[in-house]
């Protein structure tokens, strides 16, 4: 037999772990839009300072490029990478030459992949050549992804919480369906007063009359 608390605390605590879903899926989005906003100003300010001070001359003939760092350390995710070229697409310099960015001659954002890694890129450009300044996408990812796994444990806590205030709630209210049952039992051919329904919850006082009415016309039906 299907049974009512177990129905609704079925479909209640579902709803409420769906809503905890979706209130950590928006936090995640929000979250990941404002670290686009915050980080694409980073780069962009950091193109222009790497622009003032590495000058790629487009007009000299012969371009002395600048001494990339030896790079063996372990790249770190967050980490912006810098590279200076000729307007030409010559590089002058790379923060980090194993990161093989394309060289662009448009102003502005961009996205490029570079070893099946996203990376989002801010390319200024002036007469001296071309800066830029570039950070792997994942690394904004994953900094949503942490502010985001540290809103749901509470979430859940919640749910919970919320669950067994359901769960006592309950089964105080469904006590007096367990009266109501326990009174009906009593009634038998002998004895079929009708049920009191001024104790008698709302939700199930349309049963109580269908078994008052019921029993009267037994008790008519046994007179004649």
């Amino acid at each position: 037999m299907r049974s009512i608390e177990r129905t609704l605390l079925a479909w209640t605590l579902g709803a409420l772990t769906l809503g905890a879903t979706l209130v950590a899926l928006v936090t995640y989005l929000v979250t990941l839009e404002e670290m686009h906003e915050v980080f694409d100003a980073d780069l962009r300010n950091v193109a222009k300072a790497v622009a003032s001070h590495h000058r790629a001359w487009s007009k000299s003939d012969s371009v002395t490029r600048v001494e990339s760092p030896l790079r063996t350390d372990k790249p770190d995710g967050a980490e912006i990478v810098t590279l200076t070229w000729t307007l030409q697409g010559q590089q002058i310099f790379s923060s980090d030459p194993r990161v093989a960015l394309p060289f662009t001659d448009s102003e502005g954002l961009s996205r490029s992949s570079v070893n099946d890694e996203a990376w989002i890129v801010y390319s200024n450009i002036s007469e001296h050549g071309v800066a830029q300044a570039a950070q792997r996408l994942a690394a904004r990812e994953e900094l949503a992804t942490e502010s985001a796994s540290k809103v749901f444990p509470p979430l859940i806590g919640l749910v919970v919480v919320v669950g067994g205030l359901l769960v006592f709630g309950l089964r105080r209210s469904l006590r007096p369906l367990d009266s109501a049952s326990a009174i009906i039992a009593q009634r038998n051919a002998q004895s079929l007063e009708p049920i009191d329904s001024d104790d008698i919850p709302i939700e199930i006082s349309p049963l109580v009359s269908s078994i008052n009415d019921l029993m009267g016309r037994l008790g008519v039906a046994f007179a004649a």
